[in-house]
């Protein structure tokens, strides 16, 4: 699992994974829009589903989110999502 995916129903929405994010980033709407603004600017769309491309912006979303909210380790945590198996 990464903290983000492309919609199924369209290539040029990003969906992020709000609900395995910790709460303090799930429900922190203006946070969200930053992040997704952010996101459009380093990836423009439409997003290819490449998992190179993918990884490249998982890790764009856990960096990006350790450097706005100033916490250390919140990357890592994040990051460890792609360990995740949805069975």
């Amino acid at each position: 699992m990464r903290a983000v995916n492309i919609a199924k129903d369209r290539s040029d929405v990003v969906e992020l994974a709000w609900m395995w994010l910790p709460t303090f980033i799930g429900q922190n709407t203006g946070l969200q829009k930053e992040l997704l603004a952010a996101l459009g600017k380093e990836f423009p769309p439409p997003w290819e589903s490449t998992n190179e491309k993918m990884d490249a912006i998982h890790l764009f979303v856990c960096n990006w989110l350790e450097t706005r909210l100033r916490f250390k380790g919140l990357g890592l945590l994040i990051d460890a999502l792609k360990y995740v198996e949805v069975i």
